[in-house]
């Protein structure tokens, strides 16, 4: 699964030559694409953030090149796909043990969880990227929606697989609540602090 396509990352690659204009663009790339699917996915690249495209006044040449967000988001894009990769590798040892009997199913069920919960902070972490904009953020994070996914299925397969697993899968959810139960009060207590202040904010105002 990607978050680009073929021609995208073929337009980029591309771009990471210099920078040109869209009738050069097009003759380096004839052999991939036509000029529409090339405008196409080049006006979803700058919707992106990673691509600009100034358009010449008449008689002048377009020039297109690539931006600062371009780095860094193919830097954010290696970075999530080496962690779902290391989450998903995991899960096909955790698989292995249980099929050569390395592991307890009590301790797989229980790892299972745990495991889950090594992927949670994946899904909101390029929301929060202020180095990127709105819509790369999305696309990443839309990625990561789309891997976990696919990862939680994979556990429900698991587990019908190995229905003897469920106990340690209880097991291991309690375990999840007390170690996440401090943190989520913590929380709660920073919100009514936060709603205190508001408070007394808006009736010193009045």
């Amino acid at each position: 699964m990607e978050t680009l396509t073929s021609l995208d990352k073929r337009i980029i690659e591309r771009l990471k030559k210099g920078s040109c204009g869209f009738n050069d663009l097009c003759y380096d790339l004839a052999s991939y694409a036509s000029p529409e699917p090339i405008r196409e996915r080049l006006e979803v690249l700058v919707g992106l953030g990673l691509v600009e495209w100034r358009k010449g006044r008449r008689g002048q040449k377009s020039v297109i090149r690539l931006t600062e967000v371009s780095k860094k988001y193919e830097e954010k894009e290696t970075y999530l796909k080496t962690m779902w990769n290391d989450c998903f590798d995991k899960l096909r040892l955790l698989d292995e043990g249980l099929q050569y009997g390395l592991i307890s199913s009590k301790d797989a069920g229980a790892i299972t969880i745990w495991l889950i919960y090594e992927t949670l902070p994946l899904l909101a972490t390029m929301l929060i990227e202020s180095d990127l904009t709105l819509e790369s953020r999305m696309k990443l994070s839309n990625f990561s929606a789309n891997q976990f996914q696919s990862f939680f299925d994979q556990i429900l397969k698991l587990r019908e697989k190995y229905p003897q697993i469920k106990l340690g899968f209880e097991k291991g959810l309690k375990e999840l609540r007390m170690h996440v139960g401090p943190v989520e009060d913590e929380i709660i207590a920073i919100f009514e602090r936060i709603n205190k202040l508001k408070a007394e904010k808006e009736s010193g105002e009045r």
